[in-house]
């Protein structure tokens, strides 16, 4: 059997327990751990007790959000399905473009929020504070999904399960999301992804390929 068949099964298998459990110690997550589980069961009695105390409430609005998340990234597929291929080009290019696209999407960060911090300071610029904040989530997400599908599709490639893309985005999805659900690493985890989802994106010049360029104001010139 294809040990990246095992690898992917396991790997949604442990997506699926680590989005549980996050909900269920979530209110110890520094304790968080497998010997926790009888404890956080005895507390809380049965499992019928559990969904009393707004446990299953709250596992059900993460897998909630989790489709969202999903069929959020199916809508971008489908709008810009050009610029989300050459996003995830630059993210199978290797080690070196990512982390490129990671200090890029670091200075962009900064330049943003400063630029965002200083129109919020005027009435008249204080609408351009908003439009920058807009563009940049705008980016980032369009990035964010095109590493997502980008990793999705490694999976079911080495696992020589096809290639579909809304499958590989599925996927992908799935094990993102639960490792950003990771108790103490998650959010780190996500800023170290987003930043580099955003440097894609403005290195790509969102996904069009283009350069950052004046050519043609100076051409009409």
């Amino acid at each position: 059997m294809n040990t990246w068949r095992v690898a992917v099964v396991l790997s949604v298998v442990l997506a699926v327990a680590v989005i549980v459990g996050a909900e269920l110690f979530s209110d110890a997550p520094w304790r968080w751990h497998p010997f926790d589980l009888p404890r956080a069961l005895r507390f809380h009695g049965r499992l019928g007790r559990l969904a009393e105390a707004g446990v299953a409430k709250r596992i059900a609005l993460r897998f909630a959000a989790l489709i969202t998340h999903y069929l959020i990234g199916v809508l971008v597929l489908f709008l810009i399905p050009r610029r989300v291929r050459l996003l995830a080009q630059v993210a199978t290019a290797g080690g070196k473009p990512l982390a490129w696209s990671w200090l890029v999407g670091l200075l962009g960060t900064i330049l943003v929020g400063s630029l965002a911090a200083l129109a919020a300071l005027g009435a008249l610029t204080f609408p351009v504070g908003l439009l920058l904040a807009g563009l940049y989530f705008l980016a980032g997400w369009v990035g964010l999904v095109a590493l997502t599908y980008c990793f999705g599709r490694g999976l079911l490639r080495r696992a020589r399960w096809g290639s579909n893309p809304l499958v590989g985005l599925a996927l992908g999805t799935l094990i993102l999301f639960a490792l950003f659900r990771l108790p103490m690493v998650g959010l780190g985890f996500f800023g170290l992804v987003w930043l580099a989802a955003v440097g894609m994106a403005l290195i790509t010049r969102l996904g069009s390929g283009r350069r950052w360029t004046l050519e043609p104001l100076l051409e009409q010139a």
